[in-house]
């Protein structure tokens, strides 16, 4: 009688068990699968500055990484030297710089990536020299294009 009650109730609970472990390892796969896309973001985008898509990853930290602290706390150590006004200083910008990677480095390690990896990949980004020169000229040319508007400017005003 006991041994068919247990069947009874393993042929019942069995699916719903079989259920709730499939669900809580899609939630998983898919909050790492966040922060992968967050990870991904932030280092593919270091070489060139600000992007669209680093500025929301940079947004989602705290809601991907809710649960670490140490990546939160990274996050806004980097968002205060962030926050300064121009011109920038070459010891703000080394600030910058050491608080991205240091961000890249502890999110790296919340996601278990070895420790050597995580040095790998701050100290090495891929630059095509190519792509590094046409980044330049289109600074350049949007420097030049800022004074040429500022002097139109200056001497429309001059004649008023």
């Amino acid at each position: 009688m006991i041994n068919t009650i247990i069947n009874i109730f393993a042929v019942i609970l069995s699916p719903v068990f079989a259920v709730w472990v499939g669900r809580v390892l899609q939630n998983r796969s898919e909050k790492r699968k966040d922060k992968m896309n967050v990870f991904r973001s932030i280092v593919s985008s270091r070489i060139y500055g600000w992007t669209v898509d680093s500025v929301n990853a940079l947004n989602l930290i705290e809601i991907v990484f809710y649960k670490d602290k140490s990546v939160c706390n990274q996050w806004r150590k980097y968002y205060e030297a962030l926050n300064v006004k121009p011109p920038i200083s070459d010891e703000q910008n080394r600030k910058m710089l050491f608080e991205q990677n240091e961000l890249i480095r502890v999110m790296g390690k919340s996601m278990n990536y070895s420790d050597d990896a995580i040095a790998q990949i701050i100290r090495t980004p891929y630059i095509p020299v190519a792509m590094s020169h046409q980044m330049q000229n289109q600074q350049q040319f949007q420097d030049m294009q800022m004074v040429a508007i500022q002097k139109l400017l200056n001497g429309l005003s001059d004649k008023q």
